[in-house]
């Protein structure tokens, strides 16, 4: 999904010439690289090994031992895809003469193996080829991390004398089979600070590194038992240097009551927050988008004015002056700031069409547009395009956003099917004020079809609060169904709504959703699909799934209860269901399970389709596959 290889070439502005990075080694082998934040240093990967040129002069190879099963400064799969969304686990101190990074052993992680069939042609071999992941699932083995610092100003590593593993003190460590090490963030140049969790995401252990010394000693705990979940893995921390009347200190995003705020520690090594900055029913999203040193003052986006809604606001490094940057209105806005947060990109995503601006935070009048999206704006003032409407739903008690998108010619005299569309997944959000015209607004167009097209956002959605988010802990894809049965038993009862028509469609956990809704036999929905979907979460990645699951030796009954399983449901309702070979997310097993239970179990073969795509992964971006999906 990140990662990639490369050739990286030097360009010299001085002379006009060119060189190769990696002056040893096979071209288009390098897997990342980066300049140091000062100087002219560069810091990059190549078959798993880190190596960095110190202003540019020879190579120095720093660790040795990368291989099929070692990473070295980059993730292996599941880091990659659950933890740090990325393609590299290094990090550059601020003065450029360290390196943090992590090292990922997966020597135990086990294998699977998917048959690749359309890979090379007939002619070439009769027979398939066969791609091998390490890939951890809920309960086995995951890969071994540990953090590393090498010094640019040190002797230069060997294999007979690496560089050494930080020492985690032992009473505050985890074991190696129970550690994720999930977020390092440089402190100044002297210290740096590492997040530590426990394999099941419910204890987070701060500590901060002594580079120099190579020790970690233990700064605080948070810990999600408190109210029985998780801990989400953010990115959050940022570095705030002494200044006048005040020690060195970081903030951090921590749960505030039920909701995920900005917090202020001061010292570095501070258990509690030293001041909250932001506090409310509300949440703030990402940590802090900015930091101005000069003026003190902390930027970041929140959900304050609506959990479907982001706008940019602003508070000081005390807790004071808050204000908002943006308009009142309910827009989805996004910011992208300057190195010293002296200029920002002001984005605004929706609803109406977007448009971009350039400001300044030391004047608030000041705006130049950058992008006015005119001629989005001109294309789209050639159509009649559906209206989007915003509301809430009722489920069990509990609020719900939804989106409803009408036909352009809506008539609430006539009658419509109703296609929801499922994601559901903990801490995700479909419904959000951003202007989108994709395959919901297709549909609600095509006059032949006569539906319109519902987006509800369940329990264990984001971005309204811990007690809404962690209530799906250890029964995944439970109460998420009951909000989609409950929120369309709603919508079959609006005048304009044909109750015979109502169906549900999803992709990856909407998959699931999709299966869990049809499975409930609830009577409401006369079809569904599911594309890639998870069908038995003991077939999906350790990382993500006991997250939410726990292992199945702590939770073997949520397992089972929450697998795809009961086949009563999909003999009343027509089902679709679609997955590519080839995926390494959401493995094909889980569709070939889920069909071998209708068959085991009878199901009529009328009421129910099966389509795979050759070789695809869970894009489907292959071989023409996606434009077939939006087809059928």
């Amino acid at each position: 999904r990140h990662s990639s290889l490369a050739e990286y070439i030097i360009y010299q502005v001085s002379d006009g010439k060119t060189f190769r990075l990696a002056q040893s080694g096979e071209q288009a082998t390098t897997s990342y690289a980066e300049w140091s934040p000062t100087g002219h240093s560069v810091l990059y990967v190549r078959a798993n090994d880190l190596y960095v040129r110190d202003t540019l002069r020879d190579e120095t190879r720093v660790t040795f031992d990368g291989s099929a099963t070692v990473f070295n400064a980059i993730p292996d799969w599941i880091y990659e895809e659950e933890v740090f969304s990325t393609d590299h686990v290094c990090w550059w101190s601020p003065n450029s003469r360290r390196i943090a990074y992590l090292r990922l052993d997966e020597t135990k992680v086990p294998e699977y193996r998917m048959t690749m069939y359309a890979e090379q042609p007939p002619e070439r071999t009769a027979y398939p080829t066969e791609t091998k992941i390490r890939y951890p699932k809920p309960g086995y083995q995951n890969p071994v991390a540990s953090l590393h610092v090498f010094s640019l100003d040190r002797i230069e590593p060997t294999p007979q004398s690496p560089v050494m593993a930080v020492h985690f003190e032992p009473d505050r460590d985890f074991s190696d089979a129970d550690r994720l090490l999930v977020e390092v963030a440089w402190m100044g140049d002297k210290n740096l600070m590492v997040r530590a969790m426990n394999r099941v995401q419910d204890v987070s252990r701060l500590h901060l590194v002594d580079p120099g010394m190579g020790y970690a000693k233990f700064v605080r705990e948070e810990s999600g038992k408190l109210d029985d979940g998780w801990l989400d893995i953010h990115k959050a921390l940022k570095y705030v240097p002494a200044r006048a009347g005040q020690k060195e200190g970081y903030i951090d995003l921590v749960p505030n009551a039920g909701f995920d705020h900005l917090a202020f520690y001061s010292p570095l090594n501070a258990e509690i927050p030293s001041l909250w900055l932001t506090s409310g029913d509300w949440e703030v999203v990402d940590g802090p988008a900015a930091l101005d040193l000069a003026r003190g003052t902390v930027y970041y986006l929140s959900t304050e004015r609506g959990s479907t809604q982001r706008h940019i606001y602003s508070v000081q490094l005390d807790g004071t002056g808050k204000r908002v940057l943006t308009p009142d209105d309910d827009g989805l806005y996004s910011a992208s700031f300057s190195p010293s947060a002296g200029w920002y990109l002001q984005s605004y995503k929706g609803p109406n069409l977007p448009h971009q601006e350039l400001r300044s935070t030391s004047d608030p009048k000041f705006s130049r547009v950058i992008n006015d999206f005119s001629d989005l704006r001109k294309q789209a003032d050639k159509y009649k395009l559906p209206t989007i409407r915003y509301t809430t739903v009722k489920s069990d008690g509990y609020e719900l956003n939804a989106m409803e998108t009408l036909p352009p010619d809506f008539d609430p005299k006539k009658k419509y099917g109703v296609l929801f569309r499922v994601y559901g997944g903990p801490g995700a959000q479909l419904v959000t004020r951003d202007y989108r015209y994709g395959f919901e607004a297709a549909v609600a167009s095509d006059p032949q079809q006569q539906m319109i097209s519902v987006t509800v956002d369940g329990r264990g959605t984001g971005f309204k609060g811990r007690p809404f988010r962690v209530v799906v802990r250890k029964r995944l894809g439970q109460l998420e169904a009951i909000d989609q049965i409950n929120a369309a038993r709603h919508w079959s009862t609006l005048p304009y709504v044909d109750p015979s028509r109502l169906v549900i469609w999803g992709w990856s956990y909407g998959g699931y959703m999709a299966a869990k809704v049809i499975e409930a036999n609830s009577g409401v929905f006369s079809g569904g699909m599911s594309v890639a979907p998870v069908t038995n979460w003991r077939f999906y990645d350790s990382i993500y799934t006991e997250r939410y699951m726990l292992t199945p030796q702590m939770n073997s009954a949520g397992y089972e209860k929450e697998a795809i399983r009961n086949p009563e449901g999909f003999r009343k309702a027509r089902y679709l269901v679609v997955h590519g070979t080839g995926d390494d997310n959401v493995h094909f097993q889980q569709t070939a399970v889920l069909v071998n239970m209708l068959t085991e179990n009878t199901v009529d073969p009328a009421n129910y389709e099966v389509q795979f795509y050759t070789d695809n992964d869970h894009s489907m971006a292959r071989h023409n596959a996606y434009y077939s999906i939006w087809k059928k």
